[in-house]
């Protein structure tokens, strides 16, 4: 091994190049034939500091482009396969044979390395040793804790925590911050807290630096993460932070910005007065500032003077260094810098001057991103920089692309205001290619390797066994299609598809919510445009002829969506005859009963939708009554709301989280349509007598003020403002916890103020004529 490491010390000392990784493997192809497997690990980590020197040197390519040319270079290497060969030997000559520190170091090499093949071949070694016991030492399990994928968690979590608490004394800092950095994943892991725990004794020996790492590890927390047992260790971290006021590298400073909620923070005023002084933020670091700023109440106006300091600073970015890798992260974040015009030129200017014949892909990014964000709305001016970019994009092939992202490119076109005629040709062209295809797989006459090929084309993965990916082109076709007629485009290959696919006829593949999408968007075609009003017809029949067979949530959402007339006349015919009890072959059975929440929320919002809706419903062919035909009529109006009252209590009960919203909701459904029976409103007062059992059992929290509000308005109303004295108790008692619970904390219910006034008026008087 003499000749191997005089050979790569040689390389080290002329001048690198980018490929300094070939020529370190093509030294052990050469010299390292009789290798052991620890000089294996040991060139295995050299190898990737080499990487990591030349990674600095690669500029416009992103990190996981780089991190798979790295992958597949070293795969195809004969150095590396002989480097494979002496890692993984059968027995004590390959990795089994080597020490456990070895082995870690291989792991966690490796793991950096993303050669996730070799990874895999690693972990039964790891988890023989843990099983056996073996691996103790908590430096040799930390290396592999701080690269492992989360199915291995769990097998070296109580391993860890054993060795930790074993060496307590014997162990840096360090450690224990790479430790509890895996708290967000793993917030119950007995590793993370005996680490949180020993952090949190030795607190005022710690540097400020890591102070900031632990509130940003134990902090930072998904919404339904369970770390609240670390909150403590955070607030004591916060306050000795900023009682401190030390001066923190920026990107400490940026990882604390998790943490900080609210503008009157008082880590924030420690942490803004820091940035202001930084005058050298990278471009993430940036954004990542812009993003916190975006979040608070007022927006980036907020903090003008921050917000006006670390843009200057991207501005610079754009202007002197920019490549396609930093436009496409600053597009991707638009959304936070939409209010300042002075960036999103800076931006657009950047991405003009791009090298458009290698990188088109970073202005499709962008184009996308300026169409979500509005911004030729929000900037007009800025119109003519787009348009630039779209005359690059359209001497260019569009290259890899889904169906349903061409889709969203033609939106993109209208909200930009940039028609781009050849690339919608391009994009065409691409979809009759795979409708094509998808029939020809449907009718059996295609090779048995074409499926993978057009769902790659279409959802941009091979994956999908089982799907019928004719419906999916047809639904992507007909979305395609009717985005272009919006947009003014006439493809007649195109209009043809659309015509002899089947979308009018039998061979229709598509199920009603997806019809209904297409009809909700050809209602903004251009009004002249009678080919497109013809589909939609068409469209319509068909949503019209699936409503019997439709679930109650579907029949729901096909009426909104397509805000069509005929779609809702008969939507409200159908409700009409599951009411009444009205049955035929092949279509959903009536309904008797409600006995899930779900069924209680559907038949509640048509009801609340009916008075809408009622006046488009088409004439019945005749209805249980043998009157004349209508639309709801009365006794089914009465007979579906005594459904929703006398199934309240039943429900509430199997649900309790819900039940105080279902009440209000079942309130507003009688006072939009008619005051109900005596027995619908004796099942709204049992119903609230359960509610407050329920709050007094502990089993539901008490109703905040506008939900309270919500429910005394209702009463009051249904009972014309005469209410039984035990329903006013009942309510006096809940709106004045509700208000009470809500002055103490500070909170606001302005939302229902008027509601509100007028319900504690009404059972004022109630209570005093009781």
């Amino acid at each position: 091994m003499a000749a191997l490491t005089k050979k790569l010390v040689e390389l080290q000392r002329s001048s690198p190049g980018k490929k300094l990784h070939l020529d370190f493997l093509q030294a052990f192809a050469e010299h390292g034939q009789n290798a052991s497997p620890v000089e294996a690990v040991n060139f295995l980590s050299q190898l990737r500091k080499v990487r990591e020197a030349s990674a600095k040197k690669i500029k416009g390519v992103t990190q996981r482009q780089l991190l798979q040319v790295w992958a597949n270079e070293c795969a195809d290497h004969q150095g590396w396969q002989l480097l494979r060969s002496r890692l993984f030997r059968k027995g004590k000559d390959g990795l089994e044979g080597v020490q456990s520190r070895d082995l870690s170091l291989a792991y966690n090499t490796l793991s950096h390395m993303n050669l996730s093949v070799e990874v895999a071949e690693v972990w039964p070694l790891i988890a023989s040793r843990l099983q056996a016991g073996t691996m103790k030492d908590p430096r040799e399990l930390m290396g592999v804790w701080t690269v492992a994928p989360e199915e291995h968690m769990q097998s070296l979590d109580v391993p860890l925590a054993r060795a930790l608490g074993a060496a307590a004394d014997k162990l840096a800092i360090p450690q224990l911050l790479s430790c509890i950095a895996r708290a967000g994943t793993r917030p119950g892991s007995e590793a993370v807290r005996w680490s949180a725990g020993e952090l949190g004794r030795r607190l005022s020996d710690l540097a400020s630096e890591d102070l900031a790492a632990i509130v940003a590890h134990l902090d930072t927390r998904p919404p339904a993460g369970a770390i609240g047992e670390f909150d403590g260790l955070v607030a004591k971290a916060k306050a000795e932070l900023v009682s401190r006021d030390g001066a923190l590298e920026a990107h400490h400073l940026v990882r604390l910005l998790g943490s900080i909620k609210r503008r009157d923070d008082e880590l924030w005023i420690m942490v803004r007065k820091q940035l202001l002084t930084r005058k050298n933020l990278s471009a993430p670091q940036i954004l990542e500032v812009c993003r916190l700023l975006h979040s608070f109440p007022d927006g980036a106006k907020s903090e003008a003077s921050v917000f006006g300091f670390v843009a200057k600073q991207l501005r610079t970015h754009l202007s002197t260094r920019a490549d396609p890798p930093l436009v496409t992260l600053v597009a991707r974040n638009l959304d936070v810098l939409i209010c300042d015009y002075d960036t999103c030129q800076d931006l657009l200017n950047a991405a003009v001057r791009l090298r458009q014949d290698l990188y088109p892909g970073a202005l499709w990014k962008l184009f996308l991103c300026a169409s979500d964000v509005d911004l030729v709305g929000r900037h007009p001016a800025l119109q003519n920089r787009l348009q630039k970019i779209g005359d690059v994009l359209e001497q260019h092939l569009i290259g890899e692309m889904t169906l349903s992202e061409m889709t969203g490119i033609v939106v993109a076109m209208r909200r930009n205001n940039t028609v781009l005629k050849k690339s919608a040709s391009q994009m065409t062209k691409r979809f009759m290619e795979v409708l094509r295809t998808v029939e020809e797989q449907a009718s059996g006459a295609a090779a048995p390797e074409v499926p993978g090929e057009a769902a790659k084309s279409i959802v941009g993965s091979a994956e999908g066994t089982g799907k019928n990916w004719l419906a999916e082109v047809q639904r992507l076709l007909l979305g395609y299609w009717t985005q272009l007629r919006i947009l003014g485009l006439d493809e007649p290959q195109l209009l043809e598809a659309v015509r002899s696919m089947g979308v009018v006829a039998d061979g229709c593949q598509l199920d009603a919510k997806a019809l209904a999408d297409v009809v909700g968007a050809l209602a903004a075609a251009p009004s002249e445009d009678a080919e497109a009003g013809a589909i939609r017809e068409s469209l319509v029949a068909l949503v019209v002829a699936k409503v019997p067979s439709l679930s109650q949530r579907t029949l729901l959402e096909i009426a909104d969506i397509t805000a069509s007339d005929a779609v809702r006349g008969a939507v409200v015919s159908e409700v009409n005859r599951r009411l009444s009890g009205g049955t035929s072959a092949g279509v959903v059975t009536s309904v008797s009963s409600l006995r899930r929440g779900e069924d209680f929320d559907n038949l509640a919002t048509f009801l609340l939708r009916w008075p809408a809706w009622s006046s488009v419903a088409p004439p019945l062919e005749g209805d249980v009554d043998g009157g004349e035909p209508s639309g709801p009529s009365g006794p089914l109006v009465a007979r579906a709301q005594e459904l929703v009252a006398g199934s309240l209590p039943r429900i509430m009960e199997k649900e309790p989280s819900e039940a105080a919203r279902r009440l209000s909701d079942a309130l507003r459904v009688l006072m939009a349509n008619s005051p109900g029976s005596d027995a619908s409103l004796a099942s709204l007062r049992q119903s609230l007598h359960l509610l407050s059992r329920m709050e007094a059992r502990g089993q539901i929290e008490p109703p905040k003020a506008p939900l309270a509000a919500d429910l005394a308005f209702g009463f009051c109303v249904l009972y014309r403002g005469a209410l039984p004295f035990d329903v006013s108790a009942r309510l006096w008692r809940l709106v004045g916890s509700a208000f009470a619970g809500s002055a103490a904390g500070g909170g606001s219910s302005s939302s229902s103020s008027g509601g509100s006034s007028s319900s504690s008026s009404s059972i004022s008087s109630s209570s005093s004529s009781s």
